[in-house]
């Protein structure tokens, strides 16, 4: 009898943990459906920033010049920056263009203004007084590059001085940390590396777009 009961005993408990389990098995329907709505949102949330991003990148690499804005993002260079300054001259920079800036004295006629652009070197002088002349920093294109006297208009609508404004095309296009970071060789130079590495993308449908950016890279 004593047997009998034991063996009842065990069977019932057994069965106890049994209907247990099941019960642990069971989830809560509601519970599922919300962690399953959350992890959507989450999912499409990310996708969103994604395509923000995207979005954004399209639109800098549409600008062009582009480089690092010291904060962990990019942002689009303006000519300016990508400059610098002397006593004699200012100058400028894109991706494909050099720009140089020095003022003239009002009366001053283009006959007095001597310009020569060569692919490795450059001369301008002013009555025979010497701008800028030198090793260019880089090669440039000598028949695509131009001058012209720029007239600056004073607030009142006088005339308050000229200046030359020299343009030239770079033989190969820089971005960020690669831009010039002088335009003639022993002139004072500027600090590109601030700007980070070129950022580029690549078409794999464009059999030369590696070549091209390889060139772009280029020292």
């Amino acid at each position: 009898a004593a047997a009998a009961a034991a063996a009842t005993a065990s069977t019932a408990a057994a069965h106890a943990h049994e209907e247990g389990d099941e019960g642990d098995d069971d989830d809560d329907p509601d519970q599922d459906s919300e962690t399953f709505l959350q992890t959507a949102a989450q999912m499409e949330s990310m996708k969103d920033m994604q395509r923000q991003q995207q979005v954004h990148m399209a639109r800098l690499k549409a600008a062009g010049n582009m480089g690092y804005d010291g904060m962990g993002g990019m942002r689009n260079l303006t000519p300016e920056e990508c400059g610098g300054s002397t006593d004699r001259y200012k100058w400028l920079q894109s991706e494909t263009e050099i720009t140089v800036e020095f003022p003239i004295p009002l009366g001053t006629k283009s006959k007095q203004i001597d310009v020569k652009f060569q692919t490795k070197s450059l001369k301008i002088a002013v009555n025979g007084a010497s701008i800028l002349q030198g090793e260019l920093h880089r090669d440039i294109v000598p028949e695509d590059c131009m001058w012209e006297i720029e007239e600056l208009v004073g607030r009142g609508g006088g005339s308050k001085e000229k200046q030359v404004v020299v343009t030239m095309t770079k033989f190969r296009p820089t971005m960020a940390s690669h831009h010039w970071n002088c335009v003639v060789e022993g002139e004072p130079r500027v600090d590109m590396s601030r700007f980070g590495p070129p950022i580029m993308g690549i078409n794999g449908n464009d059999p030369d777009a590696m070549e091209r950016m390889l060139e772009t890279m280029r020292p």
